[in-house]
């Protein structure tokens, strides 16, 4: 009888830590959602003006590895081109309630992709390719927890642009190089809609090295179904290939996320009951697990302005702008352990030394790009290399 009892608190026990993890969850996503969801329907309101992908100025300046993002994508392929281009589309960094997209002037969350973003995302493509990260009407973070209409109409919206952007850069830019598209959570969505929709049976796809499109929780068997000729990385000697994983802590509880609907490129959809996403691990190249010794380290950006940094996804802090990238620090003992996990799919990391915040709770999605900088810096050089030896 006290066996039973121990075993059955014991039970208890597990159950109310897990339920205590999931409320927490929760609750996040409640205030966060009470505070950015735009008041007004997306059917009454006016979308921002559309970007002319023939102007520059609806193109993000290519970031410096050692400095602020401050040159220009159009003028350094004119004066140094090199023989790859990267298409890469950013995450979300538009979190105000004012309209479900943003405008692609939007001083707030230009500032963060300028400043946040492409430094230690398209950063790793910097010593290889020309880098063109197009700006487009991004959905509000809002969007996403607004599974109806609005959240709908927005992503649509978004994905429209980005559309846009990929065939300007392919017919005027481009100029037959070979590319890499690439980009992070928001972006890496569209970009798998473009994949399908774009690219999967154009002429151009002899010119696609691979696409890195990380952070977005990609579907593994709708994505098989869906698209034919580029297939999801299995080996470092692929080309032509999807390169996509979501990096979580080795706590992170998957099953909270397979419930209700999630975004498929075009609407918001059933999750599959297995719940499993395409992983990679960056770190071998491939699926196989790796330890600590095996990893290159991380990238961590530094800025200029702590205080003004930790406000920087507050939408309503005034001190956003004030923040710049100065560089990376990149520490040699903060090493991790990485493996796929069967089951979900997600890449499990070893907890890193450093207190990184999570969103959701242990998850390192803000980090995907940044823990893991120089083994894809290295990843993509080795395709692109082995891409212009099968050429």
């Amino acid at each position: 009888m006290v066996i039973f009892t121990l075993t059955a608190l014991t039970v208890l026990a597990i159950a109310i830590f897990s339920w205590r993890k999931e409320l927490k969850l929760l609750m996040l996503l409640f205030i966060v959602r009470r505070r950015i969801t735009p008041k007004e329907r997306f059917a009454d309101t006016s979308p921002p003006k559309a970007p002319d992908y023939s102007d520059e100025n609806s193109w993000y300046p290519v970031p410096n590895r050692s400095g602020v993002a401050n040159r220009n994508a159009f003028e350094d392929a004119l004066r140094d081109p090199k023989p790859v281009d990267v298409f890469f589309v950013h995450p979300t960094t538009f979190l105000s309630p004012r309209s479900w997209n943003a405008p692609i002037d939007d001083p707030r969350s230009s500032h963060l992709v300028e400043q946040l973003v492409l430094p230690p995302q398209a950063g790793i493509f910097i010593k290889h390719a020309n880098i063109y990260a197009p700006k487009y009407r991004q959905a509000t973070l809002a969007s996403y927890f607004s599974q109806n209409a609005n959240g709908r109409d927005a992503l649509r919206l978004a994905y429209k642009d980005v559309a846009a952007a990929f065939s300007y850069f392919i017919s005027n830019i481009n100029n037959e190089r070979p590319f890499i598209i690439a980009a992070h959570s928001q972006g890496a969505g569209h970009c798998t809609r473009l994949l399908k929709e774009n690219l999967d049976a154009s002429s151009a796809r002899d010119r696609f090295i691979a696409a890195y499109l990380i952070g977005a929780g990609i579907c593994e068997k709708r994505y098989n179904l869906e698209v034919k000729n580029i297939p999801i990385a299995n080996s470092v000697e692929q080309t032509g290939c999807l390169i996509a994983f979501d990096t979580v802590g080795p706590d992170f509880n998957a099953a909270s996320l397979r419930r209700g609907r999630e975004w498929d490129g075009e609407n918001f959809v059933p999750r599959e009951p297995d719940g499993k996403i395409i992983g990679f691990n960056p770190v071998t190249g491939d699926k196989s697990a790796s330890k600590i010794q095996a990893h290159m380290g991380p990238a961590y950006p530094r800025y200029n302005n702590e205080e003004a940094l930790a406000q920087a996804y507050n939408p309503r802090s005034e001190d956003a702008l004030e923040f710049e990238f100065l560089g990376f620090e990149m520490p040699t003992d903060e090493k991790i352990g990485a493996r796929l996990d069967a089951k979900s799919g997600y890449l499990v990391v070893d907890r890193p030394k450093r207190k990184l915040f999570e969103f959701p709770p242990d998850a390192y999605h803000l980090y995907d790009y940044s823990l893991f900088f120089r083994d894809l810096e290295k990843d993509v050089g080795a395709r692109i290399e082995r891409f212009h030896l099968k050429n």
